[in-house]
């Protein structure tokens, strides 16, 4: 049985090896857009999807997103008018060397005229998997080596596309990457704004809604429960409105909203939603809250979709990628970092070249005083 195995995989390596070799004749009218990334990178780029079906260059064409299978609920739900068909994998496939020889010839077989990767900090190992998919032309931006080993590496993945897209490293953030790429990708200017096509916000509200969002891919990017729920706590004593707090976030979050409210001296005002709602559901509870408290991750991207003003408690990681957000994109996003070096708007540039890479400063320095200060005062607003 497991020779038979080992045979099949060789075989298939060497089909697929001379397949790889070779371009299907016609034209099919297709394009493939890549995006293998997190949660909150689609929710960064998915508004700009529209300008890609839409512009005159590509206007023939049907659209296929092969994505990560995590943001599948959200593009489902927001993205089927402009998405003709959806493939969606789990990212780790391309690290196993026969699902990926499979996938890629499932792929290839669809015969697809220009594949699309928009992402700025690309990873070599996604890069060589895309060099397997067998689009006529292959596009990506020119990118930084931020996720690369070095500026060569960088220069190196460029041997796995036709077309290099210029993007200006002189924006940081990455939506005005997105917004780059595509403007230099369709040859038009465009004025699409990050939004997330949400139901109207509750107006019968017996109560102030607090979200808090406690998690985060990483340890490192993850403030205390124990602080979690010192801000809490401070916010509930010092308000003279009534506050409805709610734990959002998926099933891996439950035990740290577990430890908050076991923390918390208001054990009995705090209902825990980790694991109890899809992505959709999800933004819609963001949505109807008059603030969320989040570490950086994808929960505050869905506050700037939504318009739901935000608290982004952050350790520096990948400053100016992601937070603080350009004021010209949202203002209801308001961010916290362990150093008082962050609040310098001059040292901007400093920063991001400091932690663009990542950071190691300590995320629990953040004061949860001050935290539930700007909240208060936020709801104060709201109230």
């Amino acid at each position: 049985m497991m020779l038979l195995k080992r045979s099949t995989n060789k075989i298939l390596r060497i089909l697929f090896h001379f397949f790889n070799q070779t371009s299907l004749p016609f034209k099919s009218n297709r394009i493939l857009i890549v995006r293998l990334d997190a949660l909150g990178d689609y929710i960064l780029f998915r508004n700009y999807i529209k300008c890609i079906k839409h512009a005159p260059k590509f206007k023939s064409y049907k659209l296929t997103l092969l994505g990560n299978i995590a943001f599948k609920d959200i593009a489902e739900a927001y993205d089927k008018d402009v998405i003709d068909e959806f493939i969606w994998i789990a990212p780790s496939i391309i690290y196993d060397i026969n699902k990926k020889i499979r996938l890629s010839f499932a792929i290839k077989k669809k015969a697809f005229d220009i594949l699309i990767n928009p992402v700025h900090s690309r990873v070599l190992h996604t890069d060589e998997f895309i060099s397997q998919l067998g689009a006529k032309q292959k596009i990506c931006s020119s990118g930084d080596d931020t996720n690369m080993e070095s500026l060569e590496e960088l220069k190196r993945s460029y041997k796995f596309y036709d077309s290099i897209v210029d993007v200006p490293g002189t924006d940081y953030f990455e939506y005005l990457r997105n917004h780059k790429f595509i403007e230099i990708l369709t040859g038009q200017r465009i004025g699409t704004s990050l939004n997330l096509p949400t139901e109207s916000k509750s107006t019968e509200k017996r109560a102030l809604q607090l979200v808090i969002f406690p998690g985060a891919g990483q340890e490192y990017r993850r403030w205390g429960t124990n602080l979690f729920a010192t801000a809490i706590d401070s916010i509930m004593a010092n308000s003279t409105f009534k506050i409805t707090v709610t734990i959002a976030g998926s099933s891996t979050d439950s035990c740290l909203a577990t430890e908050i409210i076991s923390q918390s001296k208001n054990k009995e005002k705090i209902e825990d939603k980790t694991g109890k709602t899809n992505l959709v559901e999800l933004i819609e509870l963001i949505n109807n809250a008059d603030l969320l408290i989040s570490n950086d991750t994808s929960a505050i991207h869905i506050a700037t979709g939504t318009k739901t003003t935000a608290i982004c408690i952050s350790n520096g990681n990948h400053f100016g990628r992601f937070v603080p957000y350009p004021l010209t994109i949202a203002n209801n996003i308001y961010t916290f970092y362990p150093s008082e070096e962050f609040n310098n708007k001059d040292n901007y540039a400093l920063l991001n070249d400091l932690y663009k890479r990542g950071s190691n400063l300590n995320i629990n320095n953040v004061d949860p005083i001050v935290i539930s200060n700007k909240a208060i005062s936020i709801l104060n607003n709201a109230s």
